[in-house]
């Protein structure tokens, strides 16, 4: 079974919806085109591409299948999508042959369980056991959520489509009118303001 981290962050609109606004997909292709069409092992670097890495510890615990009930009090995600999910967000994670176990969760239950993950690691962050294996995984995670909604480049629009038409990622929003660009802008700007509760993070897993 697969745990590449397929990962999307959505964003809440006064009118109580959820907006894709930041994926591995999209940030995949952003570093491509910024490369001149060349995926670079070195962009594993980045916050935003860390995110996404295979790691056996995340899977174990963002999906449920092993909860160390010594770092944390609960299931750090909610298994399935959300009923509210945007379109984008169900058609990006929503891959049956190649995704599964999705999940996702508030802002807040992530900072909670950065808290106690930090709090459970010795003086320089020493991974001597496995417990400080998988609380250092989800100190970098939630860093790197952090660093992604801190980056407008990663995080600063709308997501809206077809992720793949065959040929061209996100062709929607590539061929979009002006028109439809600029009120697509609009509405970002209505989002509600980053925060614990109007930010939440959905996972799925690659075969």
């Amino acid at each position: 079974m697969g745990t590449d981290i397929h990962w999307i962050l959505e964003r809440q609109h006064p009118d109580r919806s959820w907006n894709a606004v930041a994926s591995k997909t999209r940030v995949t292709s952003n570093l491509i085109k910024r490369n001149n069409n060349i995926y670079r092992p070195t962009d594993h670097t980045l916050p935003e591409q860390r995110l996404g890495l295979r790691n056996y510890a995340l899977f174990d615990a963002l999906s449920g299948q092993q909860i160390n009930r010594s770092l944390f009090d609960s299931q750090i995600m909610e298994p399935g999508l959300p009923e509210d999910a945007s379109t984008h967000s169900r058609d990006d994670l929503a891959q049956e042959d190649e995704i599964h176990s999705h999940g996702y969760c508030m802002l807040a239950k992530l900072e909670l369980t950065r808290a106690a993950a930090e709090d459970s690691l010795a003086p320089g962050r020493r991974a001597n056991s496995k417990n400080d294996t998988l609380a250092i995984a989800l100190v970098d995670m939630a860093d790197a959520v952090s660093a992604v909604l801190q980056n407008p480049v990663q995080s600063g629009e709308i997501l809206t489509g077809r992720i793949w038409d065959g040929n061209d990622s996100f062709p929607d929003m590539a061929r979009e009118s002006n028109h439809a660009a600029l009120l697509r802008q609009k509405r970002y700007r209505q989002l509600l303001p980053t925060g614990t509760h109007t930010v939440r993070l959905l996972v799925g897993y690659d075969n």
